[in-house]
């Protein structure tokens, strides 16, 4: 069944939000005192948004998840209230966290959902629609839908860089994903320049120290491990676990990912020792995350 037809068959069980829904199982094994301290139910949408961005960011995953499902059961339910962007930026959220949760096929269903919804409405080169497109394409790497994400982000990017022109932090996020996608196709010397570009934007735009900044850093560090250019890897893995350690914290997703890399590459490079303890920290810190256990 599709993600949203789960959302519709639960605003037609519990009536959009009534009060009757607290009594029910709260989703993913959140603890009722957990669930209480969110007070999810007696929030607005814009609080809801707040929240579950907030759980997200911090790597909460598990946490976040049902505050962003009960946003976008609120959006749904306010119908012509909520307006495009905002329906849109909820579908795109929940379907973010069920990507980085590993749950493809529910997050597929969401970008799906979206882009049905939105696209008649706005057309196919709203910058809403386009997000959508950006992070479906992204989803489709992930899968190992290769040709088709190259497709589609091939298409977004053209789109963005006449549209909104070419040094756009929107025209930075397709840059970023086709760069992956090229490195995932054993194509690292076409990524290079486009996560380059990528970078040059994103300190344009938000500077040396931020996320978005550190994560396309790593990429760029990791089409450098792919063609064995160990001591440039190193270099930027090390900038990028920098950033991500003084913006996220010491203990987070992104941050034990980067670690994880970067212990692979001091391994190739002989120097295991440092490698093992990165490599351990990182899987401490994933079997805490896996459980929702607080890091920092």
């Amino acid at each position: 069944m599709r993600a949203m037809s789960h959302v519709l068959l639960m605003l037609a069980l519990c009536s959009a939000l009534a009060p009757a829904a607290a009594a029910q199982t709260t989703p993913r094994e959140l603890t009722s005192a957990q669930y209480e301290a969110l007070d999810v139910d007696g929030r607005s949408l814009a609080a809801l948004a707040r929240d579950g961005r907030r759980l997200y960011a911090a790597g909460r995953y598990l946490q976040a998840e049902p505050v962003l499902e009960k946003r976008l059961w609120r959006a749904v339910a306010d119908g012509v209230k909520t307006s495009h962007e905002e329906l849109g930026q909820a579908y795109l959220e929940l379907a973010d966290l069920y990507a980085a949760e590993g749950r493809y096929p529910d997050a597929e269903d969401l970008y799906d959902d979206a882009f049905d919804l939105l696209r008649p409405d706005l057309g196919l080169e709203h910058p809403v629609v386009l997000r959508v497109d950006d992070h479906r394409a992204e989803l489709y790497r992930l899968q190992g839908r290769l040709l088709r994400s190259e497709e589609l982000e091939r298409r977004v990017l053209d789109a963005r860089e006449r549209l909104l022109g070419v040094d756009a932090a929107e025209v930075a996020d397709s840059l970023q994903h086709l760069g992956r996608l090229y490195r995932d196709e054993g194509r690292p010397a076409q990524a290079e320049p486009l996560l380059k570009r990528a970078l040059a934007i994103r300190s344009r735009w938000f500077g040396r120290w931020g996320v978005s900044y550190a994560l396309t850093l790593r990429d760029l560090a990791s089409v450098y491990a792919a063609q064995r250019r160990w001591t440039e890897a190193e270099s930027g893995y090390r900038r990028a676990l920098g950033v991500e350690r003084r913006s996220l914290g010491r203990r987070h997703p992104e941050t034990a990912a980067t670690m994880s890399e970067l212990a692979w590459v001091l391994k190739n490079d002989g120097q295991p020792s440092e490698a093992a303890e990165l490599e351990r920290d990182a899987e401490e810190d994933r079997a805490l995350f896996a459980r929702d256990v607080p890091v920092d």
